[in-house]
């Protein structure tokens, strides 16, 4: 039974393996270039495809788009961005449409694919900086992620399975 066990559990964690995947909107289109806003920012990488994402400064409707301003961030290997104070540079994104500002507000993670289209002028403070200018094809808003809090069974007590001290406390969803 034991070699039964030990045999079929590759199987089933090469299953579970595949569970989590790129969202098939970021997944096409492809290959992307490996650059970063930084490094896009002298003008030398127009025309490259590329995969960013990041927070959201704010989003900009104007006549048939939307321009996003973006603060950069390292990309997961399923395309969200990654909670970090290490910033891989900020890039406007333009995207065809309307995206509702009040959807699409200041601190939302958002990835997207896109061509490098030159430069955008933007006013951050008293200095105006040069940002790389995406033109995206595909926009992809993660959902809002929510903190859990662990509160552990108090121990060395008694454990009842069915007895949960704090239900009056948790919120049901």
């Amino acid at each position: 039974m034991q070699r039964f066990f030990l045999s079929v559990l590759p199987g089933i964690a090469l299953l579970l393996s595949g569970c989590v995947s790129m969202p098939p909107d970021l997944a096409a289109g492809g290959p992307y270039r490996d650059i970063t806003p930084d490094e896009a920012g002298d003008g030398r990488s127009d025309g490259q495809r590329v995969r960013w994402g990041g927070l959201v400064v704010q989003a900009v409707p104007q006549d048939g788009m939307t321009c996003f301003d973006m603060v950069g961030l390292a990309l997961d290997r399923v395309g969200e961005p990654l909670d970090s104070d290490r910033s891989s540079g900020r890039f406007q994104a333009c995207a065809s449409g309307f995206y509702d500002p009040a959807i699409y507000s200041s601190g939302r993670h958002v990835t997207f694919t896109g061509r490098i289209e030159g430069t955008a002028t933007q006013r951050i403070g008293e200095a105006e900086f040069s940002l790389p200018r995406l033109r995206a094809d595909q926009v992809h808003l993660w959902p809002r992620r929510r903190e859990i809090q662990y509160v552990p069974y108090p121990a060395p007590y008694y454990w009842d399975p069915f007895y949960d001290p704090y239900w009056r406390y948790r919120r049901l969803e």
